[in-house]
């Protein structure tokens, strides 16, 4: 089936919309195993894509911004356009967020542009709407709202728009609202202050039979469902073993706590404060006592854990690992080496590297993860020679 947005000629988001998902998962198959090949040995090890059990509406986390489409054009919300650094779509008409979404981005527009409030303009600096962020738990269907104002905005407008928002007919168990000040000047979200408006900060996913409080600023896979297929991957190429594990770029210890049933011992290390402080909430709630959060670079914090690795695990961003946090890593020849990406460019070129340590490629499987994007996962293993 072909759902093909509205907006699929001015975003840059959703490149594959106007293909069959079929035709999507070959390019995603064949770009993979193109960068992966000359290093395969057997291409035996390489799996053939795992799509995502849902191509639409999938997204758990969505960040939009307010502006406008033409200089002096009235109020939007939503994302930015396709090769334009100013001008804002409608996100309301986004296919991959849910319905809940999409109604929360039309009628939090169509309030503030009732009220008149100005969006915060990137060149003057002036103006207090700039973000709205939005996240909905698989599990139990919560919702978790964010408006992102810089600090001038009136808190009695703040809670007039919290009250439309809360007698909207959405299908959710919970509806938490946050207020996030921001007065940074750079386009992105700052938190710089938040208060609870409604509910509470945070809403709850489960993963595998996991459970986790994610926060507005935590990372967590976009794609819930999907996430369980990745996460798969991963502990079923970890033995039940006395191994020590190394969770490096941990995020909210998502992988930590998955694999820590196969581990003696798991150091989980992350450099945003908020999503250590709930990795530890979140072991302590899903009862698992053998994780060491650690919150800083890793390029810092590897050195000061004695316990050397059996197994390290690598979750980077998009841009790879950093090249001397490589060096410390590999310099402590672990036996195994779990390295899921989000951009298999930017494995490739780590592995370059990583190969000269003595490791080989023993595992690829893509994962489509984010479906109609021209973005990939991959699960690869590697194995000490």
């Amino acid at each position: 089936m072909i759902n093909i947005c509205s907006n699929f000629n001015m975003c840059g988001g959703c490149a594959y919309q106007d293909i069959k998902i079929e035709e999507e998962l070959k390019i995603k198959n064949d770009y993979v195993f193109k960068l992966v090949k000359p290093f395969l040995g057997d291409e035996s090890i390489f799996e053939e894509i795992i799509n995502s059990p849902e191509f639409y509406e999938y997204r758990n986390k969505v960040e939009l911004t307010f502006g406008n489409d033409k200089k002096d054009g009235e109020l939007l919300l939503g994302f930015h356009k396709k090769n334009a650094f100013y001008d804002i779509i409608d996100g309301s008409k986004c296919n991959i967020m849910s319905k809940e979404m999409a109604t929360i981005c039309s009628e939090t527009a169509s309030f503030f542009r009732d009220k008149q409030i100005d969006f915060y303009h990137k060149k003057t600096h002036t103006g207090i709407l700039r973000h709205l962020l939005l996240r909905q738990s698989c599990f139990n269907n919560e919702l978790l709202i964010s408006l992102v104002t810089t600090s001038n905005m009136d808190l009695d407008i703040v809670n007039d728009w919290k009250d439309r928002i809360l007698n909207l007919d959405l299908n959710a168990s919970s509806i938490n609202i946050l207020h996030t000040i921001n007065d940074n000047i750079a386009d992105k979200i700052t938190n710089e202050q938040t208060n609870i408006i409604h509910g509470k900060d945070y809403i709850t996913e489960q993963l595998l039979g996991i459970t986790f409080n994610i926060g507005p600023f935590s990372f967590f896979q976009t794609n819930s469902r999907c996430a369980e297929i990745l996460y798969s991957k991963v502990l079923s190429n970890i033995t039940d073993s006395e191994d020590v594990i190394y969770d490096l770029y941990s995020g909210t210890g998502t992988i930590a706590q998955i694999v820590a049933s196969k581990a003696k011992k798991v150091n989980a290390i992350e450099i945003v404060e908020e999503a250590v402080m709930h990795a530890k909430d979140n072991a302590k709630l899903n009862n698992i006592d053998n994780i060491n959060f650690i919150c800083g670079d890793v390029l810092e914090k590897i050195e000061e854990i004695t316990e050397k690795p059996d197994i390290v695990i690598l979750d980077p961003p998009r841009s790879g690992v950093n090249k001397k946090a490589l060096n410390k890593i590999f310099s402590l020849k672990p036996k195994k080496v779990i390295y899921v990406s989000c951009n298999p460019e930017s494995f490739v070129r780590d592995f370059i590297l990583i190969k000269q340590y003595g490791y080989k490629l023993d595992y690829v499987c893509p994962v489509n993860m984010f479906p109609r994007t021209k973005h990939v996962e991959c699960v690869t293993v590697l194995n000490k020679i």
